[in-house]
């Protein structure tokens, strides 16, 4: 398992990143959820129904424990394993820090500094072409277009042309 540092709301507030924050829903969409949300009901679809039956066990387990059972009934799986094609999923995958949003002004910079490297429980995305390959899946970007996918900044004129490919 991986120990993530977690950033304090104050310091997600000098980055304009608002977790949280309350609010008071406008009334027709408090209606809609009152009415139709909440409202008792059968599960509707095939996962619905088995998370239904599933989310009991849940409750008294671990949250690793709990995701790893939930997991294959909410999130895609790749079609190595009988799921969908051009798709991958991972467990505790860092993400890029690269992308993360600059702190707004150079007092909260300095008085914060950088953000802390997300670290989700589950990602799903496109298969890249390497593991695609090795594992005789589909994979639908090519190398070429991977690069560009994985780092738009290397050319910045291609996703002008070509933004059917993100």
């Amino acid at each position: 398992m991986v120990t993530a540092t977690l950033d304090k709301n104050d310091k997600l507030k000098a980055y304009a990143i608002r977790v949280n924050t309350p609010r008071a829903m406008p009334n027709e969409l408090q209606r809609h959820i009152d009415e139709v949300v909440m409202a008792p009901r059968e599960p509707s679809s095939p996962a619905a129904k088995l998370l239904y039956e599933y989310q009991p066990m849940t409750e008294n387990e671990y949250e690793q424990n709990g995701i790893r059972i939930l997991e294959s009934i909410l999130l895609f799986t790749s079609e190595k394993f009988g799921g969908e094609r051009d798709i991958w999923s991972a467990g505790e995958t860092p993400l890029s820090s690269a992308y993360l949003p600059d702190a707004c002004s150079r007092e909260a910079k300095a008085r914060w500094g950088k953000l802390s490297q997300c670290i989700p429980d589950s990602v799903i995305g496109y298969i890249h072409e390497q593991k695609g390959s090795k594992n005789n899946v589909s994979h639908p970007f090519t190398a070429a277009q991977e690069c560009v996918v994985v780092s738009p900044t290397s050319d910045p004129s291609y996703l002008n042309t070509n933004s059917r490919l993100l």
